[in-house]
């Protein structure tokens, strides 16, 4: 086709062409429309996320509250004495608990009998000087020169028994043949107490005017150690009561204030200037303490329950 001819053809095909105005505007049109069809698009997925996280974050509403937790307590009971000693005219007078193991003196007229109960061996404090048998298994014996003699000997793996008292060796053992290992309730006015958590029982001292027990953590002589004391608020003459050599024990005067009480063989701690008290009974309750705060001390008075 000649050049003449193409332009003729162009020229005729023009008046078929759109208006270039109406071509523009419907492409604005439609780009108009494109955009808002992605904002809303957009609009519906973010907000469809953002549901989808708020039903995902947000607690059902089924779901319960939990109460703040209460501070933990745990019951501390009188123990057992670890042996049982049943000997016509001797009757267990007082018996104590710590670190060592148990302790209980038995006294009969002008007598005094004191049963131990302990992990370690006790002839690695004292040398024994003679060996005997009690109950079929080996013992060792020991005297020394003020009269009180000693048997000992192995119950079983890493508990050992001694008697001891004033009389001779062959005594002693004689009296041993009568101990029987095994569990048996203490006789304890006070029964029982809650000992706030961090606090474990460390002694428990028992006669027939007071119970002492005390509370502490690891360290037996820290501030934060508790004594609770229950004791007579009359206290009975003992006078006629035989000496125990093993313990210091009550003045046999009578008073209205708490008795005196034995010392401990760990390191007690300073009583506070205002200890909690509680009356119960003919009995009263003291719990003191160097530097636990007093409401803990007021609710360990409140727990105590005697028998």
């Amino acid at each position: 086709m000649s050049e003449p001819q193409l332009r003729a053809a162009l020229r005729a095909r023009e008046p078929l062409a759109p208006d270039p105005e109406a071509v523009l505007g419907g492409a604005r049109r439609k780009i108009r429309r494109r955009r808002m069809a992605s904002v809303a698009a957009a609009v519906v997925v973010t907000v469809g996320g953002l549901g989808v996280a708020a039903t995902t974050l947000r607690p059902p509403a089924e779901e319960p509250r939990l109460p703040v937790a209460a501070p933990s307590s745990a019951a501390v009971s009188a123990p057992d004495l670890p042996f049982r000693f049943d000997v016509r005219g001797y009757t267990l007078v007082s018996w104590r608990l710590d670190s060592g193991g148990t302790q209980a003196d038995y006294a009969a007229t002008g007598s005094v009998v004191t049963i131990t109960a302990s992990d370690t061996d006790p002839d690695v404090a004292e040398e024994p000087n003679g060996r005997t048998v009690v109950h079929g298994v080996a013992a060792t014996t020991g005297e020394s020169g003020s009269g009180v003699s000693r048997v000992s000997w192995q119950v079983s793996p890493g508990k050992w028994l001694q008697v001891r008292g004033e009389g001779s060796a062959p005594e002693m053992a004689a009296l041993a043949e009568d101990v029987v290992a095994g569990p048996v309730p203490a006789p304890a006015e006070l029964k029982s107490l809650q000992a706030p958590a961090g606090l474990r029982l460390v002694s428990w001292d028992h006669a027939a005017e007071y119970d002492v027990a005390q509370l502490c953590p690891e360290a037996a002589d820290d501030p934060l150690c508790v004594t609770v004391t229950v004791s007579l608020v009359q206290v009975p003459s003992v006078s006629s009561r035989p000496s125990l050599r093993s313990s210091a024990k009550p003045s046999a005067t009578t008073a209205a204030s708490s008795p005196e009480l034995p010392k401990a063989t760990t390191q007690a701690p300073a009583q506070t200037e205002a200890p909690v008290t509680r009356r119960i009974g003919a009995y009263q309750v003291e719990v003191t303490s160097a530097a636990t705060d007093r409401s803990v001390l007021t609710a360990i008075a409140a727990s105590v329950v005697l028998g």
